[in-house]
């Protein structure tokens, strides 16, 4: 979604090769790879320090809920 586009960066870990099982050619293999999935947004100092802070990080919570969804399913565990 836009809103977590604009404030998050996705990192993510992924094997150096197929996993076992898998074919090399499987047409997910890029997915089968990925070891980890991480969402950052990063904060200013200024940001930090400011009386809103909470509001901010309530915002950012709200932005990521579709991606914690989104996991928490592929997991099949509940959000």
């Amino acid at each position: 979604q836009k809103g977590f586009r604009e404030r998050f960066e996705v990192y993510d870990d992924r094997l150096k090769t197929s996993p076992r099982g898998y074919a090399k050619d499987h047409p997910m293999i890029d997915v089968l790879r990925l070891k980890s999935f991480i969402a950052m947004s990063s904060l200013s100092k200024a940001q930090v320090q400011n009386a809103d802070l909470v509001t901010t990080i309530n915002r950012l919570v709200k932005k990521s809920r579709p991606w914690m969804e989104f996991l928490c399913e592929a997991l099949g565990h509940p959000y």
